[in-house]
């Protein structure tokens, strides 16, 4: 393929680049790229010989690339902590190479082999734009880049303070439109009542429906957008079409008696519109356990993984549970979804010590949404 006097090299061509910044004084993330060569030689920009090349991490979600070519031969693209995709040379023929562990292994031609390393990136959710946070999200490797508990604040319409929420799992809830797991959840860390900060909500469950979340009245106070629900004072920049999505949540539902006994099931939206706020259920902070357990819908949810360290019932555990107003010193008493499944008038709560715990389906306590990008 080559003349015999032909200098075989391997030119790096360093395409422009959108670097994510980390915020602040840190230094930027990098890769080091190691050219191991027999019989051939790697060139940087300056047609300097080199052994390796450092080069700044890039966002995997803007689909950039450093680009290659080994004198001869057609360029091939490297995409920088994703899956590799290179054309043989003179074919349509593409061999794939997989990202795995922080390190890329690209064989390439004859001798040479391109290792590619990679240091651990982690970008500031906070000072993230919510068009930056859904974008990572959908590449499904959000965890490149934030961490579970990582937050982010976000104030409601006509408030003058701010709410805080948090990450509690990547890639738990299932899409509304079945096309795969929502990228990033996350729940409200303070509590969200009616009016103001400090007064629970008037209204929890319209009894009428056996506690079947999907009908609730709390559920549509989360989701409705006419301008008094919870969805509709997010900020527009949270709001705004294809930056929440709406999930599949599975519910408690008593579908029937048997033998005079309440049947409850877990039971999808399927049917309903799909919401984009909701409640927490109880096996998604809580662990199999405890006096009430036996009364929770069996396959309701899966634990978040926030909540997988604290999810039974110690002193450490009950206080990792607890949620006050924006401001306040004590916890307070919020709702999950979850139905009580030997009395289908009560609901599971989580109480002001953070306890699991029960009420009525019709008194007042305020509610800590979560929701999926």
């Amino acid at each position: 393929m080559y003349n015999s006097g032909m200098k075989k090299k391997l030119i790096l061509l360093l395409a422009p680049l959108m670097l994510l910044s980390c915020g602040g004084s840190k230094p930027e993330p990098t890769y080091t790229i190691t050219f191991n060569c027999t019989d051939c030689k790697a060139f940087d920009e300056s047609d300097k010989e080199v052994t390796s090349v450092t080069v700044p991490a890039v966002d995997p979600a803007q689909s950039l690339y450093k680009e290659f070519h080994f004198e001869g031969n057609k360029p091939f693209k490297v995409p920088l902590k994703s899956n590799i995709s290179i054309k043989k040379t003179g074919t349509d023929e593409t061999v794939e190479y997989k990202y795995s562990g922080g390190n890329i292994f690209i064989p390439v031609v004859g001798n040479l082999t391109v290792t590619a390393a990679g240091s651990t990136y982690h970008k500031d959710l906070e000072t993230s734009s919510w068009d930056e946070i859904a974008e990572i999200s959908a590449t499904g490797r959000a965890d490149e880049f934030f961490k579970v508990g990582d937050t982010k604040a976000v104030t409601l319409k006509g408030q003058s303070f701010a709410h805080t929420v948090r990450i509690i799992d990547f890639n738990h809830d299932d899409l509304a439109d079945g096309s795969g797991k929502a990228g990033i959840t996350f729940e409200f860390v303070e509590l969200l009542t009616k009016g103001d900060k400090t007064g629970p909500f008037p209204y929890v469950w319209d009894e009428t429906n056996n506690c079947d979340y999907r009908q609730s009245d709390i559920n549509g106070f989360l989701n409705a957008e006419d301008g008094i629900g919870v969805f509709s004072q997010l900020p527009d920049d949270l709001r705004k079409e294809g930056i929440i999505k709406p999930v599949n949540k599975l519910v408690g539902v008593n579908e029937e008696e048997i033998e005079g006994r309440d049947n409850f099931k877990a039971t999808s939206f399927d049917g309903f519109t799909y919401p984009k706020l909701f409640l927490l259920a109880y096996d998604e902070i809580h662990n199999h356990s405890g006096t009430y357990y036996d009364y929770v819908t069996p396959g309701e949810a899966g634990i978040y993984e926030y909540y997988k360290g604290h999810s039974g019932d110690t002193d450490e555990d009950k206080t990792y549970r607890i949620k006050k107003i924006v401001d306040g010193d004590n916890g307070y008493n919020y709702w999950l979804r979850s139905p009580y499944t030997k009395n289908n008038r009560y609901v599971y709560r989580i109480y002001e010590t953070g306890i699991m715990n029960l009420d009525g389906s019709t008194a007042p306590h305020s509610i800590a949404p979560a929701f999926c990008i």
